[in-house]
């Protein structure tokens, strides 16, 4: 689990760094695979924007937060990109593969007739 961090026009915290891992660690639960990221800080006017990217195999995760509070910012950028997770993995875990099986298709199609 490799994340990378950036920060623009706002000054280096390790407090932020960890504090954005450790929410990152808590919902990595809901990734189905290992996973590469990227959060970026910035600050425009009074506001700070926190964006984190998350690239897995199965496609790459994005969610963007602008708050007056930096850690409010955090939190709101993961709540989203934990409804991204959890909507990913029902979608791999619980989608059904139609059977090949041609018999089964048949017996379905005689039973409907009748």
């Amino acid at each position: 689990m490799k994340v990378q961090y950036t920060f623009k026009h706002l000054d280096h915290s390790d407090a932020l760094e960890e504090y954005c891992q450790e929410q990152l660690n808590e919902i990595s639960r809901f990734l189905l695979k290992d996973y590469a990221g990227h959060v970026s800080f910035s600050k425009r006017l009074k506001e700070f924007c926190v964006e984190i990217t998350v690239l897995t195999h199965q496609k790459p995760f994005r969610s963007k937060s602008f708050h007056y509070d930096v850690y409010s910012a955090v939190d709101e950028a993961i709540s989203k990109l934990e409804k991204q997770f959890i909507k990913m993995r029902k979608i791999m875990t619980h989608h059904k593969k139609p059977s090949l099986d041609k018999s089964k298709r048949w017996k379905d199609e005689n039973e409907d007739a009748a």
